[in-house]
Protein backbone atom coordinates (compact mmCIF):
# COMPACT_ATOMS: atom_id res chain seq x y z
CA UNK A 1 0.00 0.00 0.00
CA UNK A 2 2.57 2.44 0.72
CA UNK A 3 4.31 2.11 -2.95
CA UNK A 4 1.37 1.16 -4.92
CA UNK A 5 3.87 -1.32 -6.40
CA UNK A 6 2.16 -4.76 -7.88
CA UNK A 7 4.78 -7.72 -8.41
CA UNK A 8 3.79 -10.87 -9.73
CA UNK A 9 5.88 -14.37 -9.67
CA UNK A 10 5.64 -17.50 -11.96
CA UNK A 11 5.70 -20.41 -9.86
CA UNK A 12 8.62 -22.78 -10.65
CA UNK A 13 8.77 -26.14 -11.79
CA UNK A 14 10.52 -28.71 -9.02
CA UNK A 15 13.83 -28.07 -10.35
CA UNK A 16 13.13 -24.16 -9.98
CA UNK A 17 12.83 -23.76 -13.68
CA UNK A 18 10.74 -20.26 -13.90
CA UNK A 19 9.42 -21.52 -17.52
CA UNK A 20 10.52 -23.57 -20.37
CA UNK A 21 10.07 -23.45 -24.42
CA UNK A 22 11.06 -23.45 -27.30
CA UNK A 23 11.01 -19.94 -29.60
CA UNK A 24 8.93 -18.64 -31.44
CA UNK A 25 7.05 -18.25 -28.92
CA UNK A 26 3.51 -16.66 -28.22
CA UNK A 27 1.56 -16.10 -24.86
CA UNK A 28 -1.67 -14.87 -24.29
CA UNK A 29 -2.50 -11.43 -22.77
CA UNK A 30 -2.40 -11.41 -18.87
CA UNK A 31 -3.67 -8.50 -17.88
CA UNK A 32 -5.11 -7.05 -14.21
CA UNK A 33 -7.79 -4.13 -13.65
CA UNK A 34 -7.86 -1.89 -10.79
CA UNK A 35 -10.79 0.34 -10.06
CA UNK A 36 -12.32 2.00 -7.02
CA UNK A 37 -15.86 0.20 -7.36
CA UNK A 38 -16.82 -3.65 -9.15
CA UNK A 39 -18.55 -1.25 -11.78
CA UNK A 40 -14.87 -0.20 -12.88
CA UNK A 41 -13.83 -3.62 -13.63
CA UNK A 42 -17.01 -4.29 -15.46
CA UNK A 43 -16.88 -1.04 -17.71
CA UNK A 44 -13.12 -1.52 -18.60
CA UNK A 45 -12.65 -2.37 -22.43
CA UNK A 46 -9.05 -3.60 -21.58
CA UNK A 47 -9.46 -7.11 -22.59
CA UNK A 48 -11.36 -6.63 -25.83
CA UNK A 49 -9.42 -4.15 -27.08
CA UNK A 50 -6.33 -6.63 -26.50
CA UNK A 51 -8.52 -9.34 -28.47
CA UNK A 52 -8.09 -10.01 -32.39
CA UNK A 53 -11.39 -8.45 -34.45
CA UNK A 54 -13.93 -10.65 -34.19
CA UNK A 55 -13.67 -13.94 -37.20
CA UNK A 56 -16.83 -14.25 -37.34
CA UNK A 57 -19.09 -12.87 -40.24
CA UNK A 58 -22.55 -13.51 -38.81
CA UNK A 59 -22.78 -13.54 -34.67
CA UNK A 60 -26.52 -13.18 -34.88
CA UNK A 61 -26.65 -16.63 -32.40
CA UNK A 62 -24.56 -15.08 -30.11
CA UNK A 63 -27.24 -13.56 -27.36
CA UNK A 64 -26.68 -12.35 -24.00
CA UNK A 65 -28.30 -15.03 -21.17
CA UNK A 66 -28.97 -14.56 -17.42
CA UNK A 67 -29.74 -17.64 -15.93
CA UNK A 68 -29.19 -19.26 -12.64
CA UNK A 69 -28.09 -22.57 -11.77
CA UNK A 70 -29.41 -26.24 -9.17
CA UNK A 71 -25.86 -26.23 -8.02
CA UNK A 72 -25.44 -23.91 -5.25
CA UNK A 73 -27.36 -26.46 -2.59
CA UNK A 74 -24.61 -29.39 -3.64
CA UNK A 75 -21.69 -26.94 -3.16
CA UNK A 76 -23.60 -26.19 0.46
CA UNK A 77 -24.56 -29.78 1.23
CA UNK A 78 -28.13 -29.89 1.00
CA UNK A 79 -28.14 -31.97 -1.27
CA UNK A 80 -25.90 -34.00 -4.02
CA UNK A 81 -24.50 -34.08 -7.20
CA UNK A 82 -24.46 -38.50 -7.20
CA UNK A 83 -27.87 -40.61 -7.09
CA UNK A 84 -26.37 -43.43 -5.33
CA UNK A 85 -23.52 -44.61 -2.63
CA UNK A 86 -22.56 -47.34 -4.61
CA UNK A 87 -18.61 -46.20 -6.16
CA UNK A 88 -15.52 -48.42 -7.60
CA UNK A 89 -17.98 -49.25 -10.49
CA UNK A 90 -17.88 -49.48 -14.32
CA UNK A 91 -20.16 -47.42 -16.08
CA UNK A 92 -21.10 -48.87 -18.93
CA UNK A 93 -22.09 -51.87 -17.30
CA UNK A 94 -23.73 -50.37 -14.09
CA UNK A 95 -27.37 -50.56 -13.56
CA UNK A 96 -28.45 -47.82 -11.84
CA UNK A 97 -32.44 -49.17 -12.28
CA UNK A 98 -31.18 -51.73 -9.28
CA UNK A 99 -29.67 -49.19 -7.71
CA UNK A 100 -30.66 -48.29 -4.42
CA UNK A 101 -30.97 -44.16 -4.10
CA UNK A 102 -29.17 -42.24 -1.36
CA UNK A 103 -32.73 -39.83 -1.32
CA UNK A 104 -29.98 -36.51 -1.31
CA UNK A 105 -29.87 -36.26 -5.00
CA UNK A 106 -30.73 -33.10 -5.97
CA UNK A 107 -30.78 -32.96 -10.29
CA UNK A 108 -34.52 -34.80 -9.73
CA UNK A 109 -37.71 -33.64 -11.70
CA UNK A 110 -39.71 -32.09 -8.85
CA UNK A 111 -36.58 -29.93 -7.31
CA UNK A 112 -35.58 -28.94 -11.29
CA UNK A 113 -39.29 -27.80 -11.93
CA UNK A 114 -39.15 -25.73 -8.44
CA UNK A 115 -36.39 -24.05 -10.01
CA UNK A 116 -37.65 -23.48 -13.71
CA UNK A 117 -40.79 -21.94 -11.73
CA UNK A 118 -38.54 -19.70 -9.71
CA UNK A 119 -36.53 -18.80 -13.05
CA UNK A 120 -39.62 -18.31 -14.90
CA UNK A 121 -40.71 -16.15 -12.57
CA UNK A 122 -38.04 -13.81 -11.97
CA UNK A 123 -36.83 -12.89 -15.54
CA UNK A 124 -34.40 -15.70 -16.44
CA UNK A 125 -34.08 -16.60 -19.33
CA UNK A 126 -32.07 -20.16 -18.63
CA UNK A 127 -31.93 -22.69 -15.62
CA UNK A 128 -28.20 -24.69 -16.10
CA UNK A 129 -28.83 -28.34 -13.84
CA UNK A 130 -25.41 -29.77 -12.57
CA UNK A 131 -25.73 -33.61 -11.61
CA UNK A 132 -28.57 -34.54 -14.51
CA UNK A 133 -26.08 -37.25 -15.85
CA UNK A 134 -24.90 -40.39 -14.30
CA UNK A 135 -21.71 -41.30 -13.40
CA UNK A 136 -21.23 -38.70 -10.32
CA UNK A 137 -20.09 -41.13 -7.81
CA UNK A 138 -17.10 -41.69 -8.90
CA UNK A 139 -15.90 -38.32 -10.67
CA UNK A 140 -13.67 -37.25 -8.60
CA UNK A 141 -10.62 -38.33 -7.20
CA UNK A 142 -10.68 -42.02 -8.79
CA UNK A 143 -8.23 -42.52 -11.57
CA UNK A 144 -11.16 -43.30 -14.33
CA UNK A 145 -11.48 -42.09 -18.30
CA UNK A 146 -14.80 -43.33 -18.31
CA UNK A 147 -16.99 -41.10 -16.11
CA UNK A 148 -19.86 -39.55 -18.18
CA UNK A 149 -21.24 -40.18 -21.24
CA UNK A 150 -23.10 -37.32 -21.50
CA UNK A 151 -26.78 -38.32 -22.54
CA UNK A 152 -27.87 -40.83 -19.94
CA UNK A 153 -29.86 -38.88 -17.46
CA UNK A 154 -30.34 -40.34 -13.98
CA UNK A 155 -33.48 -42.42 -13.35
CA UNK A 156 -35.01 -39.44 -11.24
CA UNK A 157 -34.27 -36.92 -13.57
CA UNK A 158 -37.11 -36.63 -17.12
CA UNK A 159 -35.22 -34.59 -19.50
CA UNK A 160 -38.27 -34.35 -22.37
CA UNK A 161 -40.62 -33.64 -19.65
CA UNK A 162 -38.06 -31.18 -17.84
CA UNK A 163 -37.50 -29.41 -21.09
CA UNK A 164 -40.74 -29.62 -21.96
CA UNK A 165 -41.98 -27.95 -19.38
CA UNK A 166 -38.92 -25.03 -19.43
CA UNK A 167 -40.11 -24.06 -22.84
CA UNK A 168 -43.80 -23.43 -21.30
CA UNK A 169 -42.46 -21.25 -19.38
CA UNK A 170 -40.72 -19.38 -21.62
CA UNK A 171 -37.04 -20.25 -20.68
CA UNK A 172 -34.89 -23.29 -21.45
CA UNK A 173 -32.30 -25.48 -19.60
CA UNK A 174 -28.69 -24.84 -19.74
CA UNK A 175 -26.44 -28.14 -20.66
CA UNK A 176 -24.10 -29.05 -18.19
CA UNK A 177 -20.73 -31.27 -18.88
CA UNK A 178 -18.50 -32.37 -16.20
CA UNK A 179 -15.58 -34.10 -17.81
CA UNK A 180 -13.67 -34.51 -14.98
CA UNK A 181 -10.43 -33.12 -16.64
CA UNK A 182 -10.98 -36.50 -19.02
CA UNK A 183 -10.85 -35.00 -22.10
CA UNK A 184 -9.99 -38.31 -23.90
CA UNK A 185 -13.45 -39.40 -22.83
CA UNK A 186 -15.16 -36.13 -23.72
CA UNK A 187 -14.03 -35.99 -27.00
CA UNK A 188 -15.51 -39.28 -27.80
CA UNK A 189 -18.39 -38.24 -26.71
CA UNK A 190 -19.26 -35.25 -27.84
CA UNK A 191 -20.97 -35.96 -31.04
CA UNK A 192 -23.63 -38.05 -29.13
CA UNK A 193 -23.58 -35.10 -26.51
CA UNK A 194 -24.31 -32.17 -28.37
CA UNK A 195 -27.19 -34.34 -30.68
CA UNK A 196 -28.60 -34.75 -27.25
CA UNK A 197 -28.68 -30.78 -26.70
CA UNK A 198 -29.83 -30.53 -30.26
CA UNK A 199 -32.67 -32.68 -29.95
CA UNK A 200 -34.72 -31.42 -26.87
CA UNK A 201 -33.94 -27.93 -27.60
CA UNK A 202 -30.55 -26.78 -25.75
CA UNK A 203 -28.39 -23.97 -26.88
CA UNK A 204 -25.82 -23.68 -24.59
CA UNK A 205 -23.44 -25.77 -22.71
Amino acid sequence: DSTLTFKAHLTPGQDGTAATFDTPFKTPWRTVTVGEKATDILASNLTLNLNDPCALDDTSWIHPTKYMGVWWEMITGVSSWSYTDAENFDLATFDYSKAKPHGRHGANSRNVRRYIDFAADNGFDQLLVEGWNTGWEDWFGKEKDFVFDFVTPYPDFDIKALNDYAHSRGIKLMMHHETSSAVDNYDRHMDAAYDLMNRYGYDAV
